[in-house]
């Protein structure tokens, strides 16, 4: 068997109705040699029909009793109970989407992502930019890195003590936060024992909120009032909840948009559309592209 070149690994676990928006558009930034793993719960698969294609696979995950799923805690089990062997894993979140298509480091040792650096959760050392944060966050590694992160059982998933196994480096920190979130470990792992660099090749744009929406305000998903999406946006104001909104409208889920005042929609967010727009849309299908021109009428791009 032809060993793939890169192999994407999406955990899904909110938003089934963007899963084949997701897979389009990876069919799209992705080669022949390539594919794409989706994990997602057994009840989505089932709800969805969603069947495997030449160049995806849909792994069953039982989530459990948690509101949350935490699919990345099994992600070294999933990786050998399949046999994904590629030469690059490429680790996503459904809420990222390419408006340009990801090219492979020329280096091991070098770790790409396409999207811009944030300031949350990069590694410090002695209080001085380190490395950035490894995450699901369209961040493209080499094979052999990872699979020695699972040989010696490093934590993919939350870990709440990763800063101590890493105290002989020195003063290691990571930036704004504390709070454990997925791959601390393993980024940690990385940059301290790998040795690697991060470069970033903008090349996506991360549609944040369309999961963690769905999951903590299910009410919102199939539409609400202006005055409910306010309320919302008081609650979550780390999350643009007015591109949610959006989002949801151009794949469906939200019949109607004409009731919501996008004002406070975002800076960040309507270049995030924009590049969406004046990217190449053959992925995209006829009722998206639509929707699409339609905000871009509603609010004068």
């Amino acid at each position: 068997m032809k060993k793939n070149n890169i192999a994407s690994i999406t955990m899904v676990g909110q938003f089934p109705n963007g899963i084949d928006f997701h897979i389009r558009n990876l069919n799209w930034a992705l080669g022949d040699d390539d594919h794409s793993y989706i994990v997602t719960t057994p009840e989505i698969i089932k709800t969805h029909n969603l069947k495997n294609k030449k160049n995806c696979t849909f792994i069953k995950f039982e989530p459990g009793e948690s509101i949350f799923i935490n699919f990345w805690e099994s992600f070294s089990e999933i990786i050998k109970e399949y046999k994904i062997k590629p030469n690059w894993f490429l680790f996503m979140e459904q809420d990222i989407v390419f408006f340009a298509k990801p090219i492979i480091p020329e280096e091991e040792k070098t770790i790409y992502s396409f999207l811009p650096r944030g300031d949350y959760k990069n590694i410090l050392k002695e209080k001085t930019f380190f490395h950035s944060r490894v995450w699901e966050g369209s961040n493209i590694i080499h094979s052999s890195i990872v699979e020695k992160a699972i040989e010696k059982n490093i934590n993919f998933s939350f870990s709440k003590d990763c800063l101590k196994k890493y105290k002989q480096y020195g003063d290691i920190e990571f930036s704004m936060t504390s709070h454990p979130d997925t791959m601390d470990e393993f980024g940690l792992f990385c940059a301290l024992e790998e040795n690697t660099t991060m470069t970033h090749k903008t090349k996506a744009c991360h549609l944040r909120g369309i999961e963690s929406v769905h999951r903590l305000f299910p009410d919102f998903y199939k539409g609400c009032s202006f005055e409910r999406l306010k309320e919302i946006q008081e609650k979550i104001k780390y999350i643009d909840v007015y591109l949610v909104a959006l989002i949801y409208y151009v794949l469906g889920v939200w019949e109607e948009i004409n009731h919501i005042d996008f004002s406070q929609l975002k800076e960040n967010s309507k270049k995030d559309l924009k590049r969406i727009l004046k990217s190449n849309k053959t992925w995209l299908n006829k009722n998206e592209i639509e929707r699409l021109r339609k905000i871009e009428n509603l609010l004068y791009f």
